[in-house]
């Protein structure tokens, strides 16, 4: 695919470093943008680092390349280019909310189609009650016709981050027009993952319950763990043959359209109540999860 103009990725943290490095493999030339000037000052220095194994070694060729430029103001990004990753991980309070509202005023300035891409972990509902409004509202165009809207929040492991990009296990895109998902997959078209298309309310509810099964995982694994520990025998033993089940332990047979099932075993020692509880209580109490969304205050901005 050629990339007509330019992507700009807006935000902060190690995720918009490893969207930026996996756009511009692919081809595209980008414009980076902190809402606190970082950037300029980090791409004037020649030199970006990062945690992730791969990103710096990309962003710094593309440096040097000049397909990399940094952005003084949002406006100078968004009006060079045609697509805007937002990405606020690791960025203080309200940082997304301050972007949503320059983005907006961005749009009111071109008459051009531009396609606001949000990678952030939000709501359920968020979308379609909070942003869309916010961005119609402030820039006076309508999501669908003058400008796209897509939610496609993606987290990858630590360090691996860039091979994760490179070859993700699926890509979710939620969208309340073909135009708009299109357009984003085609930007995705040389990663290997599945591409899931839904609504912008079906890619958030999938997100929350990513988390939520993430939480369970992690109890459930304590668990494994107390129970060795009680019979003196070794985690890695009891967690690699539990593993070798595909088929009942680790698939998609529990969970279905009718209900959710988890397999216990004959002597009870697995407790459906114990490991749900204790696993919705981890997740609603996430901190990156309800700093992100307590954040959220778009209801309040006129």
């Amino acid at each position: 695919m050629q990339f007509s103009q330019p992507i700009s990725v807006v935000g902060g943290g190690s995720g918009s470093l490893v969207d930026l490095a996996g756009l511009l493999e692919q081809g595209a030339d980008a414009y980076y943008f902190l809402p606190d000037g970082a950037a300029v000052n980090a791409l004037r220095s020649d030199v970006i680092k990062s945690d992730q194994i791969g990103v710096d070694e990309v962003l710094n060729a593309a440096l040097a390349q000049g397909r990399l430029q940094s952005a003084a103001c949002l406006s100078e990004a968004m009006l060079a280019s045609d697509t805007t990753f937002v990405r606020t991980d690791g960025c203080k309070e309200n940082t997304l909310e301050e972007l949503l509202l320059q983005i907006a005023g961005c749009l009111a300035q071109t008459d051009n189609y531009h396609l606001v891409v949000i990678r952030d972990t939000v709501a359920p509902g968020f979308m379609d009650t909070q942003i869309k409004p916010l961005l119609e509202r402030v820039s006076g165009r309508r999501c669908g016709e003058d400008f796209g809207l897509c939610y496609a929040p993606e987290v990858v492991r630590n360090e691996v981050a860039l091979a994760d990009y490179r070859n993700p296990v699926r890509m979710l895109v939620g969208a309340e027009e073909s135009a708009s998902a299109d357009a984003l997959i085609a930007l995705f078209h040389s990663r290997t993952g599945a591409v899931v298309r839904g609504s912008w309310q079906e890619i958030e509810v999938t997100r929350k319950m990513d988390q939520r099964w993430h939480a369970l995982k992690m109890v459930f694994a304590e668990q494994m763990r107390e129970e060795c520990d009680v019979h003196g025998i070794e985690f890695d033993a009891v967690q690699s043959a539990f593993a070798r089940d595909t088929k009942l332990n680790l698939s998609s047979v529990q969970i279905n359209a009718n209900s959710v099932r988890i397999p216990l075993g004959e002597d009870g020692s697995i407790h459906v109540a114990a490991i749900l509880a204790p696993a919705q209580s981890a997740a609603e109490n996430d901190e990156s999860y309800d700093t992100k969304i307590s954040s959220l205050r778009l209801a309040s901005v006129s």
